[in-house]
């Protein structure tokens, strides 16, 4: 009995810090979106400064977003940029 209430207990620990986390994602998602609004585009590196994230998530982030159908990335490797999608 003890162990299916500590099992139940985790699920709900696990299901806050996931609703947590999305809300943070949403955030930075919304912050990279209002800063290619402001700047007309971005690179990986100006993102990485704004939301405080390491190169390699940011670009996960922008995945993200480019699958979100959001924002359009231009170019490849080091000359890529992202603008918003019209």
């Amino acid at each position: 009995m003890t162990n299916i209430r500590m099992k139940s207990w985790k699920k709900d620990i696990l299901s806050v810090a996931n609703r947590s986390l999305s809300v943070i994602t949403t955030d930075r998602k919304q912050n990279v979106i209002s800063f290619i609004e402001t700047n007309g585009k971005a690179v990986v590196s100006d993102i990485a400064g704004v939301v405080n994230l390491i190169d390699g998530r940011v670009k996960a982030l922008l995945r993200e977003i480019v699958a979100d159908d959001t924002i359009e990335k231009i170019g490849d490797k080091r000359y890529t940029h992202y603008i918003l999608k019209n």
